[in-house]
């Protein structure tokens, strides 16, 4: 299981998947990945499911 709190996965996400290639983690939970409802964290091999805040709100925080 990977946990990491992002804090805007979209700057991050090559990072990101560079380290999912080197240790394959069966769990990886985001926190605070700051994706708008129209975005996606698409990582090979992996499903996403999300947490977004209500609509109307700042865009910040949430889970995927």
């Amino acid at each position: 299981i990977c946990t990491w709190n992002a804090c805007g996965i979209r700057v991050k996400i090559a990072e990101f998947r560079l380290f999912v290639l080197d240790y394959n983690p069966d769990n990886i939970l985001i926190q605070e990945s700051s994706l708008k409802p129209e975005q996606t964290a698409n990582i090979t091999n992996y499903t996403c499911y999300r947490n977004d805040r209500p609509a109307g709100r700042q865009v910040y925080g949430g889970t995927c």
